[in-house]
């Protein structure tokens, strides 16, 4: 009968060191799991930053670009602000009813165009284009604008002014 709770007492010693073993054993793989998962989450987490701050900076650079090109298309040529026109109302697939130049004006050495303007389009494509035109503001001048709201459509009116050097 001792034998037998000797024999019950060293199981049940073995019994709680292999526990304890275990314990130790499987919270030290526990953390260097969760250790790793964390590196690779911090990883994760710097290329999502990386790829943030490129998408701001292609955005930027598309911006300067646009800029970049509105000056370049501001030629000494009258009718580089008319085809400035034609392009923002192509590229907004806006059909223009009327197109009105005036005669060029000149102002010292600068000169400008005035331009008067008519088509029909939903809304936001009207404002598409009138930003599209605008883009390069220092050289294009909304100087009228009226907008009669039609069923789905607006009919929209302008007097606009493209300056350039010679």
């Amino acid at each position: 009968m001792e034998n037998e709770i000797n024999m019950k007492i060293k199981i049940m010693i073995v019994t709680a060191a292999v526990f304890i073993l275990t314990c130790l054993v499987g919270y030290s793989m526990i953390h260097k799991a969760n250790v790793s998962k964390a590196v690779k989450l911090n990883v994760k987490i710097g290329e999502a930053r990386k790829i943030k701050l490129l998408m701001v900076d292609i955005n930027n650079t598309g911006a300067r670009m646009s800029e970049y090109a509105a000056i370049k298309s501001n030629s000494p040529e009258p009718g580089s602000f008319l085809s400035k026109v034609v392009d923002a109302a192509n590229s907004c697939q806006i059909k223009i009813d009327t197109m009105n130049t005036g005669s060029v004006v000149q102002d010292g050495e600068y000169k400008f165009l005035p331009c008067g303007v008519s088509f029909t389009a939903p809304y936001k494509t009207a404002m598409l284009f009138i930003r599209g035109l605008e883009s390069g503001q220092m050289y294009t001048r909304i100087d009228n604008l009226s907008i009669e709201k039609g069923d789905s459509l607006v009919n929209v009116k302008m007097d606009a002014s493209g300056f350039y050097y010679e």
